[in-house]
């Protein structure tokens, strides 16, 4: 056998290798109550919009123990309440935020009295920054009556 044959061998070994260890998907552990829901979700973001949101959404994804994971978020809930957590895959909770309709309220009533009117806002946003302990990391949406967006990319 030539040596051109087993670096050909070589290469689509290595290259075989590559691709199955990198677990590009998520995966949907439970599904909260909805009304008009919308929801794109893959590998590296979720988006949805809905009327009402109450129990939990959790969305899985494989990673790799002690990585760092940015996470961008933006939303705007209207009504109700919403916690966000990540968590390893033994449940523990990494970080929580919480979303809520006051922080809505709140900012338009005093950009409204800022601006001697009507205001629209789109959205609010920020990051958090996880360090996985394990191989995963769940991305759980716990909603209370919640009506509004949220879209998480990492």
């Amino acid at each position: 056998m030539s040596v051109k044959f087993y670096f050909i061998i070589v290469l689509v070994l290595v290259s075989t290798s590559l691709v199955g260890c990198s677990n590009k998907e998520i995966n949907y552990e439970s599904m909260a109550q909805h009304k008009d829901l919308f929801e794109e979700t893959e590998y590296g973001s979720i988006n949805m919009i809905f009327s009402l949101l109450n129990g939990d959404n959790i969305r899985t994804f494989h990673t790799k123990p002690g990585k760092k994971y940015e996470f961008n978020y933006a939303y705007l809930i209207e009504e109700g309440f919403i916690a966000l957590q990540f968590r390893d895959s033994e449940d523990n909770v990494l970080d929580e935020i919480s979303l809520s309709a006051e922080e809505y309220k709140s900012e338009k009533s005093k950009l409204e009295s800022e601006h001697d009117g009507s205001v629209n806002i789109n959205e609010f946003g920020s990051m958090t920054t996880i360090m996985s302990k394990d191989d995963e990391i769940k991305i759980v949406i716990s909603g209370k009556d919640a009506k509004g967006k949220l879209h998480i990319k990492w």
